[in-house]
């Protein structure tokens, strides 16, 4: 039973580590997959403060984008020093490696960026001073009265707003084909204005008009180094960065598919490993339970059946009944030994009887013989002779049995300290069955411990997915926001398209002088159709993000169901764990039991002992009694011998 108990005690420890050892591997894996969740977030983040920055050139996206950057990286490294596979470290560390690819690219945009930001105030800056200087030129001409000169000043004027609607398109639009559509425009006004430089002008007015050439020359200077920048940095985010981002984004979600099928694998193997816990424990609480019945019920047998036994012989032969079967005369121990000192009275008391038997027939012939003496004398003798031979023969057979109940009672004294001594070793074997139960009992409760933990650990991962969940939803938001922007912008071009149609058609009203008007405004027109197409695209890329976003939150969802059931099987191993201790408890309590029912059988044993000792002082005084019986007789005898002379010699 001892062997059983220890046996269960080393099946729950060893089952524990195995628990424990699942359940740090599965929180490792739960980490790390949301560590790459976040991994992969960054990388998002960081491609779209990539794009806002190409857009916007804002410094503050440059902080954020090496903000994200620099998680990234420590999220990899993280990683790389968690996990204890090979084939997961070398992916993370491929992770890492793709990380520092793009650290070193990141500077080449911001560089861009700079250049873009730099070349657009000078474009903005010295588009102003154009305006200025060519207000001033159209003025000045326009005061001297000549007709082909200020023909030709509008002419240059018209060039001049031409070329600075083409640059601010190129800005806006980002089309390849308005770089060519700029350059075109810069040599119409070039050309237009040496034209004007041509003519009879003043002084004054030639210097206006160089003003205005050098103005011209420092705005295309900058809209062509702007541009040149503006194509390099959509071609480095096109072309370099975002495939690196994208590279990154793969290696995480395929090593989150790895994480998640070795996670569910453990979830299978930890379930099928309680599930063979669970069934080992109880065949061993069975084996522990029989064991224990048995052994008490064996104690109880070999103890107080013989005892019982061997007590009604001693009563029936003390009885005088001489015809029984004196019990465990064939046992090898105390109780076979005391059956063989019955034995011994027994037959001793059947020898006494036949002796009686004997000493009465020879009695008789005396008797016989006496009976040609005297009658008086004949009959006296035979009553004094008989009454005196009986009591001689009662403290003869008093004496002899007292003598044998004093070695039965010494006997029954040895059996009962030695049952005493059997019954205090299985008194101490039970008490280490408990023992060995109340230690089960402790084991059972750190499982419990272990699984409340894993339990808090999915509750966290549920908390970061719900929380993840809540920021997408805002992501959600935030493109409902930019596309109604989109169509604020849309309605916009439409409206100026209105407005350029309108003044199309006043400018064909007004003839000649409003053609180079009517020349803008078509201009404008193309452009505010641009501008639609290109917020129709916008659109359909806020749309593309609100599907992404929805499918993205119908995924991050799902794993946080998962994370719930994970949760949920959690639970139901921490109830298996309670249902374990509640057995274990009640082994423990069995045991108990089963210790307090040895202790009674010592108790028991103690009873007998003491109930020998009285028999042997009883033995002893009836010993004395009878030694003072045969005294007396032999007093009587004599006295009646010297009668019965004196009667003989009267």
């Amino acid at each position: 039973m001892v062997a059983l108990s220890c046996g269960m005690g080393a099946f729950s420890y060893t089952q524990l580590d195995s628990l424990d050892e699942m359940f740090r591997a599965r929180a490792q894996l739960e980490s790390a997959a949301r560590t790459l969740y976040t991994i992969n977030g960054l990388s998002d983040r960081l491609i779209g403060q990539a794009a806002q920055y190409r857009l916007t050139q804002a410094p503050d996206y440059t902080t954020g984008m090496f903000a994200s950057l620099d998680s990234i990286r420590q999220g990899s490294e993280k990683l790389i020093e968690s996990t204890p596979s090979a084939e997961r470290r070398a992916a993370y560390e491929r992770l890492r490696d793709q990380s520092t690819d793009l650290g070193k690219a990141l500077p080449k945009l911001v560089e861009l960026g700079a250049q873009i930001r730099e070349n657009r105030a000078g474009v903005y800056a010295n588009g102003d001073d154009l305006t200025k200087a060519s207000g001033a030129l159209v003025a000045q001409l326009r005061a001297t009265g000549q007709d082909a000169v200020i023909a030709q000043a509008v002419e240059v004027e018209r060039t001049l707003l031409l070329f600075r609607i083409m640059n601010w398109r190129f800005l806006a639009t980002k089309d390849p084909k308005g770089r060519a559509l700029s350059a075109n425009a810069f040599g119409n006004a070039e050309a237009a204005l040496a034209k004007l430089k041509g003519l009879d002008l003043a002084a004054a007015d030639q210097e206006t008009a160089k003003l205005v050439g050098e103005t011209l020359n420092r705005l295309n200077k900058s809209i062509v180094a702007a541009s040149q920048a503006i194509v390099e940095s959509e071609a480095f985010f096109e072309e370099t960065l975002k495939p690196r981002v994208d590279g990154i984004n793969a290696t995480g979600l395929s090593v989150r598919s790895k994480l998640e099928t070795a996670l569910q694998d453990g979830v299978e193997q930890s379930n099928a490993l309680m599930t063979r816990a669970k069934t080992v424990q109880l065949i061993l609480l069975g084996l522990i339970l029989a064991t224990g019945a048995a052994l008490a019920f064996l104690i109880a047998r070999s103890l107080i059946r013989p005892i019982s036994g061997m007590t009604a012989a001693m009563s029936r032969l003390a009885a005088g009944e001489t015809a029984i079967e004196v019990p465990s005369r064939d046992a090898v121990d105390e109780m076979g030994r005391m059956a063989e000192a019955v034995e011994v009275f027994r037959q001793n008391a059947v020898a006494r009887i036949e002796l009686e038997a004997e000493r009465v027939a020879q009695q008789s012939a005396r008797q016989r013989r006496a009976d040609r003496v005297d009658g008086l004398v004949r009959g006296f003798e035979e009553k004094i002779a008989a009454s005196i031979a009986i009591v001689t023969s009662a403290a003869t057979e008093l004496d002899s049995t007292a003598r044998s109940m004093t070695q039965v009672a010494d006997n029954t004294n040895g059996q009962a300290v030695t049952s005493s001594a059997a019954a205090e070793e299985a008194t101490v074997n039970v008490q280490t069955v408990a023992a060995a139960a109340e230690e089960m009992v402790a084991s059972l409760s750190e499982i419990e411990r272990r699984v409340q933990q894993s339990n808090d650990v999915a509750g966290h991962a549920s908390h970061e997915a719900r929380t993840t969940t809540d920021s997408m939803s805002h992501l959600s938001r935030a493109a409902e926001k930019i596309g109604e922007a989109v169509t604020m912008i849309s309605g916009l071009a439409s409206q100026t398209n209105l407005l350029a149609l309108n003044a199309t058609i006043e400018a064909a009203r007004a003839g000649e002088a409003g053609r180079g008007f009517a020349v803008v405004a078509t201009e404008v027109k193309e452009l505010a159709a641009q501008t639609a197409r290109t917020t129709e695209a916008i659109s359909d890329q806020v749309s593309a993000i609100q599907t992404a976003s929805t499918q993205a939150l119908g995924a991050i969802q799902q794993i946080g169901r998962t994370i719930v059931s994970v949760n949920d099987i959690t639970a139901s191993i921490a109830a298996t764990v309670v249902q374990q201790t509640a057995a274990t408890n009640e082994i423990a309590r069995n045991a108990s039991e089963a210790a307090r029912g040895t202790q009674d059988v010592s108790m028991s044993v103690a009873q007998v002992q003491a109930l020998s000792s009285e028999t042997g002082s009883a033995a002893q005084q009836v010993m004395m009694a009878s030694s003072e019986l045969s005294t007396q007789s032999e007093n009587v005898r004599r006295e009646v011998e010297d009668f019965l002379a004196a009667i003989r010699a009267a």
